[in-house]
């Protein structure tokens, strides 16, 4: 008897596992050229409101995606107004104790030496005019201290009568 009853379950088994394969291939696709008119309309129905299912979800997944990300940019635009003010009232700090104290604060003040435009040095040109005036001058000095030992070299026939010397 116990084997009777486990004959019939697995057979019962059996015959579902080949039901759900043969679903399964008719659901992506694979062997529907068997399928009656009724049969292809039933599967298209529930292909069908599969889709529906799924685009549900997905509209329902990306609406929550958008309304994190707008709170997000909300919070973030907060931020940034938070730490611009916070920006805006520390130069407006600094800018009262340099105007306390002008002889002695100007090191306070980081801006003081910077252009707001690039945040470079304001006078950064000004200091490679210098170094480039104070390097010619050391060329100059350099060559005036070489000897003169009064060599000439002749130059080329044709090229005039310049001398070079060295």
């Amino acid at each position: 008897m116990l084997s009777n009853t486990t004959s019939k379950k697995l057979q019962s088994c059996a015959t579902r596992s080949r039901c759900c394969k043969a679903l399964t291939r008719h659901l992506v696709g694979d062997s529907v050229g068997n399928l009656s008119l009724k049969e292809l309309k039933q599967l298209e129905s529930r292909l069908e409101k599969g889709i529906a299912k799924i685009r549900a979800r997905k509209n329902e997944l990306l609406s929550s995606e958008i309304n994190y990300m707008v709170k997000r940019e909300i919070e973030l635009q907060s931020d940034s107004i938070d730490l611009r003010t916070k920006i805006a009232e520390e130069e407006q700090r600094l800018q009262q104790v340099t105007i306390a104290r002008p002889s002695v604060a100007p090191e306070l003040n980081p801006f003081t030496a910077l252009d707001m435009k690039c945040f470079f040095p304001a006078n950064l040109f000004e200091a490679a005019v210098h170094a480039h005036a104070q390097a010619q001058a050391q060329a100059q000095a350099q060559a005036s201290l070489q000897l003169n030992l009064g060599y000439q070299q002749l130059a080329p026939p044709g090229a005039g009568d310049v001398a070079h010397q060295f």
